[in-house]
């Protein structure tokens, strides 16, 4: 027979950085048995200028926003990617999920022809990747995105490798 004693209390504490409580008592997220279970996610997808490589060739991918549900907009320039004609960048839309920090979105050619020229399909490329973050000393985080792209319009055409990398501080993001 064993007994515990100590002049802690047994309770779980929990400790937040806001002072708003949800409906469940917990300042973020849902309680799980005596606990509050962050439902923020795990993930942060900084916008801004991220530094590309598309199927090996530089390229500028710029997040310019990402909602609290996750969807994301942005361009793509440069790279070898076949909706940049004309030396137009991409528009970009899809989601991020905070959890998993999976990306997933379409970019679409920017590049309208003159009026008259015939026939255009604007060429349309599927991108998805999984982030990842490595912290390096006390305030400077590494984000980095791999994944595989395909052009699905006009013509379904082969994956093709894709990264993008931005280093952020604590104070900000560098773009």
């Amino acid at each position: 027979m064993a007994a515990i004693s100590g002049g802690y209390s047994m309770m779980p504490q929990v400790y937040a950085q806001s002072s708003t409580k949800t409906s469940t008592g917990c300042i973020h997220g849902t309680t799980l048995g005596l606990i509050c279970v962050n439902n923020l996610g795990t993930h942060h997808l900084p916008k801004g200028q991220w530094f590309a490589e598309v199927n090996g060739i530089d390229a500028i991918l710029d997040i310019s926003s990402v909602d609290k549900d996750g969807k994301i907009n942005g361009m793509l320039a440069g790279g070898n990617s076949t909706c940049a004609i004309g030396g137009k960048p991409c528009e970009i839309h899809g989601t991020f999920d905070r959890h998993t920090g999976r990306i997933s979105f379409l970019a679409t050619s920017t590049y309208r022809p003159q009026p008259g020229a015939g026939i255009f399909v604007s060429p349309v490329q599927n991108y998805t990747g999984i982030e990842s973050e490595k912290v390096s000393g006390i305030d400077v985080i590494h984000y980095q995105i791999i994944g595989t792209g395909k052009t699905i319009k006009p013509h379904v055409g082969p994956e093709f490798g894709w990264s993008a990398m931005k280093n952020c501080v604590v104070t900000g993001c560098i773009s």
